[in-house]
């Protein structure tokens, strides 16, 4: 009896693990959130070769709110791929340009207009193995 429960305990364990790693592979790895007090967000850094990013202005924003995807090789971040997005709508998905190589990528919020403020919007962007 007592292997029995052994086996058990080791199989669901075993169960568990390969659950929450199916779970993570699908989750957005980084996230950016604009408040309506911020001319500009940024996710923090993620690497690969490529990303998938979206996200949603919020209704109440009072611009539209550029989502755009940023890489690095090493000295500065570069617009790889932008998306204007409106009050209210969202994005889902967008798939940025391929690189030859792992580079740094990261998510930027920027309304609309220089030094614009009054915005609030969320952003995700991740990459499915």
């Amino acid at each position: 009896m007592k292997k029995y429960l052994i086996s058990l305990i080791l199989c669901l364990s075993l169960f568990s693990c390969f659950a929450m790693t199916a779970f993570a592979i699908d989750s957005p790895n980084v996230v950016a959130r604009l408040s309506t007090s911020m001319s500009v967000a940024q996710s923090v850094t993620t690497a690969g070769t490529h990303k998938f990013y979206g996200g949603k202005n919020s209704a109440n924003s009072k611009h539209k709110v550029y989502f755009e995807a940023q890489k690095s090789s090493g000295d500065k971040f570069v617009k790889d791929s932008s998306k204007l997005v409106g009050k209210g709508e969202n994005i889902d998905n967008v798939l940025t340009n391929f690189t030859g190589s792992t580079v740094l990528w990261r998510l930027e919020l920027n309304p609309y207009g220089v030094g614009t403020k009054g915005c609030s919007a969320t952003g995700y962007m991740w990459y499915l193995m």
